[in-house]
């Protein structure tokens, strides 16, 4: 059976993604005092920590209801670098 998320260490090319989910509210209210610099923190590979970003398979439709059904909005595909990414927001109320 095929794995629909594989997680994979940050790099500096995932930099554009990291600092656009800066800007969502849910990521604001999760962490409202901290600024991560990520230019610089995407650099450094100190020995008690990991940057992790989850791919998932994204043709994979499956998934995307998954995701739905856990409160998730689709909001718009979007590029990041040579990427096609589908979009998801979570809104706590």
């Amino acid at each position: 059976m095929k794995q629909l998320i594989t997680f994979r260490k940050a790099q500096i090319k995932d930099l554009d993604v990291l600092e656009y989910w800066d800007t969502k509210e849910h990521v604001i209210n999760s962490d409202d005092d901290e600024d991560w610099n990520w230019s610089f923190e995407l650099n450094r590979n100190p020995s008690w920590r990991q940057i992790l970003l989850a791919e998932i398979d994204h043709p994979h439709n499956n998934t995307h209801r998954f995701y739905q059904r856990l409160g998730f909005k689709f909001l718009r595909k979007q590029f990041f670098n040579s990427s096609e990414c589908l979009v998801f927001e979570l809104v706590r109320k």
